[in-house]
């Protein structure tokens, strides 16, 4: 989904706000990953690095199209030059998210990947591809935290899963922001809460001065 034009200056610097955002959560991953050298902080850490690269050439995008006012519709290489900045960004976005399900995916019975998979599969009917990949790798993430939680309950697990829900539901917004602009914009807030609560809990599990 594409940017409404009216929102293109404002969501350049919430790309740039995630970016930093995004840049964290990778952080305290890392510190995390330095810690107790587990692979899932190295999922999230080489992951979270990927999508701050996204989201900071989705800003530039952004930032571009509305500086020199280009429409969507128009054809030139200013505008190939744009649309190549959108490929990077959902590559490098369904690489992150695709890195995570790797790793989390251990958690999960095949039935379950199944369900994600169909779940998701039944959006294309109205919404992008690539929103559409997204979507189904979120729901598979989401599944396989729902899975530790029923095995390991804490607050942590439970606030990551909270994230990554919000993620999920920022995205099914931003494909479904065709039919109304603000649901685009509700889709921006909520994957900024989404990015905020995972650094609440890495930030909780830093390593100890």
């Amino acid at each position: 989904m594409l940017t409404p034009h009216w929102f293109l200056p404002y969501d350049s610097i919430l790309q740039f706000i995630t970016t930093l955002l995004a840049l964290a959560v990778s952080m305290f991953a890392y510190r995390g990953y330095r810690w107790i050298q587990d692979r899932t902080f190295k999922a999230l850490y080489i992951s979270f690095a990927l999508l701050a690269t996204g989201f900071f050439i989705k800003g530039l995008v952004l930032a571009f199209t509305f500086a020199y006012g280009v429409n969507y519709a128009e054809h030139g290489t200013l505008v190939d030059v744009l649309a190549l900045g959108f490929w990077i960004y959902y590559i490098l976005t369904i690489i992150a998210f695709g890195t995570l399900v790797y790793v989390y995916s251990g958690r999960l019975s095949k039935n379950s990947m199944a369900l994600a998979a169909v779940t998701g599969t039944t959006l294309l009917l109205v919404n992008p591809f690539f929103e559409l990949v997204i979507v189904v790798l979120l729901l598979i993430i989401i599944m396989a935290q729902l899975a530790h939680i029923a095995v390991r309950r804490s607050v942590n697990a439970e606030v990551v899963t909270f994230g990554f829900t919000a993620l999920l539901i920022g995205h099914i917004l931003f494909m479904l922001g065709a039919a109304n602009d603000l649901l685009y914009v509700f889709g921006t807030i909520f994957q900024l809460i989404a990015f905020a609560s995972l650094i609440l809990v890495l930030h909780r599990l830093r390593e100890p001065k």
